[in-house]
């Protein structure tokens, strides 16, 4: 009884794979869609996948050693008496760090659009044009004016007072004491007295 519960149970997963694999076809290449609108060549998407891997190789690098000097800094912190100099070696050394990740990363930008042609640059103009939209479009979503989740009629307070702010994304560096990393979610922030008058 129970070895025909486990074949049923290979059996489902079998079909439910062989149908993923249908709808998502493996390897899965997260970067398919921006490759066809640029019209890339196999040529193209290889080399930018290589600086992709280069830079991620490098932020794994750096990472370690990051974790590295940080239990250093709080074995030393834990000592009865604080030695300046090593602390001070260690913070430094994370500050190097962040700046040659923050070189590595500039770097990214300029060595990707490299591969492009002229053609395909103005095709990537259209998309940055584009996402100046995005938080004009999420304001109409929350507006009820587009498609799209956002607070419409349903909301649940007065937002009047408020505006939507919209972080700028940012590139996570190792070592960098400053906030950094990934998409921020827009947040409201109340208006100040001139911008609640501006608006009325």
């Amino acid at each position: 009884m129970a070895a025909k519960q486990f074949l049923k149970l290979v059996l489902m997963g079998t079909t439910m794979a062989a149908a993923w694999a249908q709808v998502r076809p493996f390897p899965y290449d997260p970067y398919a869609e921006v490759k066809q609108f640029l019209d890339l060549t196999a040529d193209q998407s290889s080399k930018l996948n290589s600086i992709q891997a280069q830079y991620q190789l490098l932020v794994q690098n750096k990472l370690g050693r990051v974790n590295q000097v940080n239990q250093e800094i709080d074995q030393e912190t834990a000592r009865p008496s604080l030695d300046a100099t090593a602390l001070g070696v260690r913070y430094l050394e994370l500050e190097v760090i962040c700046r040659e990740m923050q070189r590595a990363a500039a770097g990214i930008s300029t060595s990707s659009l490299a591969v492009l042609t002229d053609p395909q640059k103005i095709k990537l103009k259209q998309l940055e044009d584009t996402a100046k939209l995005a938080p004009i479009i999420s304001q109409a979503q929350s507006l009820g004016l587009l498609p799209g989740v956002g607070l419409g009629s349903a909301r649940w307070f007065d937002t009047s007072g408020f505006q939507i702010a919209f972080p700028q994304p940012s590139s996570y560096f190792p070592g960098c004491r400053t906030t950094t990393g990934g998409l921020i979610s827009p947040v409201l922030l109340p208006l100040s007295n001139s911008d609640a008058s501006k608006q009325q």
